[in-house]
């Protein structure tokens, strides 16, 4: 977020990161085998990300951020 520049996204993701990590870690709890497929994920965004490739980049992207909803419908409203 930083590095795009954006002061208000940046607050923004600052304000929201513990919530995410909370939500992230109870996630993991439920399903752990999600833990691999993050990383993977991950590594190729980064990998795409180094190589300039925005079309990999948005695709793996849009791939990594599908499951939300499955993931997270499963946890504690609280």
């Amino acid at each position: 977020m930083n590095a795009a520049g954006n002061a208000v996204l940046t607050w923004l993701y600052d304000t929201l990161r513990s919530r995410q990590q909370r939500v992230a870690v109870r996630a993991l709890e439920v399903r752990p085998e999600r833990l691999l497929i993050i990383d993977a994920e991950h590594r190729q965004l980064v990998a795409a990300l180094d190589a300039g490739d925005v079309e990999t980049a948005l695709r793996i992207l849009n791939q990594h951020l599908r499951p939300v909803s499955e993931v997270v419908s499963p946890l504690d409203r609280t």
